[in-house]
């Protein structure tokens, strides 16, 4: 693996679920944030990671400068982040930090509902 690559995995940060109720089901919602311009690492199978979250779906937060953009699909997500992605290790994927216009561009075509809807 190369040094850089090595480093990235190094001080990219382990993005770990929390669960929400959903307003409309009162079903329970695992939760993952992806952050702008941080380097993120992600579960491809959060159900057999986080084994001790009962939850029904899994989601991805955007939060961006502290702000909560929305939600949307996690799997949904994990697809429109594919260009983002620096490598791939034991069923997770580094991702790298987007800027402003790729994070919104990920957003919508993962099609997120805006946190003002949810």
């Amino acid at each position: 693996m190369p040094l850089d690559l090595q480093h990235a995995w190094n001080r990219a940060r382990l993005t770990e679920p929390f669960t929400v109720t959903s307003p409309t089901t009162g079903a329970e919602i695992g939760v993952f944030m992806l952050d702008a311009d941080s380097i993120q690492i992600f579960s491809l199978d959060p159900a057999k990671d986080f084994p001790d979250l009962k939850v029904s779906a899994w989601s991805m937060g955007f939060r961006f400068g502290g702000q909560i953009l929305g939600l949307a699909s996690y799997f949904g997500a994990l697809e429109q982040l594919r260009p983002y992605v620096m490598d791939l290790q034991n069923g997770n994927l580094l991702v790298r930090g987007l800027d402003p216009d790729e994070f919104t561009a990920v957003f919508k075509a993962a099609e997120g509902v805006p946190a003002d809807q949810l």
